[in-house]
């Protein structure tokens, strides 16, 4: 009797383990876990691109903050000053051009004006002269009738209105200028232009300097490894903190031959070891193409030595569907259990 009860026992003993297999082999083929599996986020390290003093310091370690929250800033007392003489600069600039605008105005009005009087007077001192060489050879023919006094006044007459002559042929050559004098107008407002253009620039450069004398949030998230104190000199792209984007993935490792059933938009649960007794719902978002090792630092060589086959690990992206509770300390590293339900 003994005998037949180790045998039943046996044959139960077999059937548990047995449909232990049958059970195991087919969860295997719905799902695909690793606890090779870690969050991970984005981490933006923050740095000033200017050189300065530390002035204000407006979050603490492991604040919470939002996109465009001010984090620190800079004595701008320099960059200020660097400011407002730009902007002086450029009002400079501006008033310089438009004297020049308006002096061109005023020239495309008298120039003609000038050329067309010049020209009136040339004509009118050109028929005064004449007028006086022909009284003068009638006083040389008639001279039994014209006094000596008379014919040296006309000489004089004669001398004077020639010099009025040549002093409005001078005029006249210089209204002629008229369009040099509108060509070089022009290439004076263009060259105060350029000057305001650059005015302009280096007002641009000095409010650039002055904006990035303050550092903001790239995104919402959590400050972690703040290095500052208030009056501490930093240079540019020196790390003063690292802002953790509020918004983590997991990266799951999953052995290359767990590769066959995995596909991107499957469903998956998660666990974090940090909260055992909670799940999340995710999705598996891609498959990285190439093992974790052959990214590394050194990667494999398998051309020389000794060869040993060892099953590769594949980094797995997986999206949480839903935002994690902000009660909850989660941060990049901590270690999770995935596992994707494949279905088949």
């Amino acid at each position: 009797m003994l005998g037949s009860l180790s045998k039943k026992n046996f044959f139960i003993l077999v059937s548990i383990v047995v449909v232990g297999v049958i059970a195991y082999r087919a969860a295997n083929k719905t799902t695909q876990w690793t606890d090779s599996a870690s969050l991970t986020t984005d981490i933006s390290t923050m740095s000033f691109k200017l050189s300065g003093f530390i002035k204000t310091i407006a979050v603490d370690d492991n604040q919470l903050v939002h996109q465009g929250d001010l984090l620190a800033t800079l004595d701008d007392a320099d960059y200020q000053i660097a400011y407002d003489q730009a902007q002086a600069a450029l009002l400079v600039t501006e008033s310089e051009v438009e004297a020049a605008q308006r002096s061109y105005n005023i020239l495309t009005i008298t120039a003609p004006a000038s050329l067309a009087a010049a020209q009136a007077q040339v004509k009118a001192a050109q028929a005064q002269l004449d007028n006086t060489e022909k009284n003068l050879k009638r006083a040389q023919y008639l001279t039994n009738v014209t006094t000596q006094q008379e014919l040296d006044k006309l000489v004089a007459q004669q001398l004077i209105d020639f010099n009025n002559y040549q002093e409005s042929l001078a005029a006249l050559q210089k209204a002629n200028t008229v369009q040099e004098q509108l060509d070089l107008a022009k290439a004076q407002i263009k060259g105060f232009d350029g000057h305001v253009k650059k005015a302009k620039t280096l007002v641009a450069e000095a409010a650039k300097n002055l904006e990035n004398t303050k550092i903001k949030s790239p995104f919402d998230g959590r400050v972690t490894q703040k290095s500052i104190t208030l009056g501490e000199y930093v240079l540019p792209g020196q790390r003063i903190m690292a802002i953790v984007n509020h918004k983590p993935w997991v990266l799951a490792n999953y052995k290359e031959t767990q590769l066959t059933r995995i596909k991107p938009g499957q469903h998956a649960v998660i666990t974090i070891d940090a909260y055992p007794n909670m799940s999340f719902d995710c999705t598996v978002d891609s498959i990285q193409r190439g093992t974790g090792a052959a990214y590394s630092l050194f990667p494999p060589e398998n051309a020389t030595g000794n060869f040993v086959k060892v099953v590769q690990r594949v980094p797995v992206k997986i999206t949480l569907n839903d935002p994690i509770p902000q009660h909850l300390i989660l941060g990049p590293g901590m270690s999770v259990l995935a596992t994707v339900h494949t279905h088949e």
